[in-house]
């Protein structure tokens, strides 16, 4: 019997020593509830387009912030400035976007906390055509990838293997534990 117990004990402390494995190793996801698009990818010097942002109704303020190492702060212009904070309507923020010369710039949008939500890169005129097509609808998580990742990781698989293989051997343990103490008596 005390081997028994022993045995019931060693293989519920590892099946629970497992159970944290899966959600420390959770992949971080971006927020879903934002979002931040262009309306031209590739615009022409001198002609606007428009970013909008949205995000929950509860956020009260967007931010876009347009850097580039192509164009000077004087020829990005967010009515005026490279950098603009709007009160998001409804959940919803636009801003209105020229830039004076050629070049590439990628525009980050923020929420009321900091947090950046969305980074697009854009290109205007000569490099434009080819970038145009590579670049229309792009709309990057702050960690860079362009699509959200799916699916379990495959720590959480080995981590949930491990569980099922430390049960299924507690219970093949019990069982012929449980048959040696019937066969003797």
């Amino acid at each position: 019997m005390p081997h028994l117990r022993r045995l019931s004990t060693l293989v519920l402390a590892g099946a629970l020593a497992t159970v944290p494995v899966a959600s420390a190793v959770a992949d971080t996801y971006p927020a879903t509830e934002y979002n931040a698009t262009v309306s031209d990818s590739a615009p022409s010097v001198g002609t606007p387009f428009t970013v909008t942002a949205t995000g929950p109704v509860g956020n009260h303020e967007l931010t876009l912030t347009i850097t580039s190492s192509t164009l000077t702060d004087s020829q990005i212009q967010i009515a005026g400035t490279k950098s603009l904070t709007k009160p998001a309507v409804n959940g919803v923020a636009t801003f209105q976007v020229t830039l004076a010369a050629e070049g590439t710039c990628d525009l980050a949008v923020y929420d009321a906390a900091g947090k950046e939500i969305s980074r697009q890169t854009i290109t205007t005129d000569g490099a434009a055509a080819a970038a145009k097509g590579a670049a229309a609808g792009t709309n990057a998580s702050a960690a860079g990838d362009a699509l959200p990742r799916t699916g379990a990781p495959s720590l959480e698989l080995a981590g949930l293997a491990g569980a099922l293989a430390l049960a299924g051997a507690g219970a093949v343990g019990l069982a012929s534990a449980r048959r040696r103490r019937f066969a003797r008596a």
